[in-house]
């Protein structure tokens, strides 16, 4: 993706018998979006001052007793950002 553009995060979380408190996007870059949704989405623009840049987003999920999900290649992702496209 190239700088500035925007990009879509979708989630769905089951979190069995105990009731999700919230959800954590930490974004990579510094920044965080919070949801108390067990579904939906999020959306966030990367800024990118080099020719590369590479972010990892985690989607964390914390239950009502304070538990969090199991760090996972199913809850991460890298995101490539370009300055430019030609």
């Amino acid at each position: 993706m190239t700088r500035g553009e925007a990009i879509s995060f979708h989630y769905v979380v089951d979190t069995g018998a105990t009731s999700l408190k919230e959800l954590v996007l930490d974004l990579g870059d510094g920044q965080q979006q919070v949801s108390a949704s067990a579904s939906g989405s999020f959306t966030h623009a990367y800024s990118c001052t080099q020719a590369l840049c590479n972010y990892r987003a985690e989607l964390k999920a914390i239950n009502k007793l304070g538990t969090a999900n199991v760090a996972s290649a199913l809850s991460s992702v890298i995101v490539s950002v370009v300055s430019r496209r030609d």
